[in-house]
């Protein structure tokens, strides 16, 4: 791509233990030396039993999803495919903006449910 050079960036999203069904936020902080996120992927860490639950992200400000909110097996990467093959596109500012990763969980979170998200993002050229 030109020269342009990417870094991932990792993000831990936790819901607590005990939680009923809702919608929990955690929010982020991009890095000021960083252009724009270009992907994103999730990996899970502790489901606690839920079957499923939803994933997003959007800006703290309000605004329109960056991430619709989507089944988090849609941004679960597979280590089945290439590794610059399982970020699914997005593209959003970075440089410092703030982000609220959404979760949505349809049924009480007994153990507390845990996963990664994380960015591919673009460094800014100098």
């Amino acid at each position: 791509m030109n020269g342009d050079k990417f870094r991932e960036k990792a993000y831990l999203v936790t819901v607590a233990a005990s939680s009923v069904a809702g919608t929990y936020t955690t929010l982020i902080t991009t890095d000021v030396d960083a252009e724009k996120i270009v992907g994103i992927q999730a990996m899970r860490i502790n489901d606690s039993g839920l079957s499923y639950y939803n994933v997003g992200l959007k800006p703290l400000n309000g605004g329109v999803y960056v991430k619709d909110v989507t089944h988090v097996d849609n941004l679960v990467a597979s280590t089945g495919v290439a590794k610059e093959s399982r970020w699914n596109e997005v593209y959003a500012p970075a440089q410092g903006q703030q982000y609220q990763v959404v979760v949505e969980c349809p049924s009480a979170v007994g153990a507390g449910a845990a996963l990664t998200i994380q960015f591919l993002v673009k460094e800014k050229l100098l």
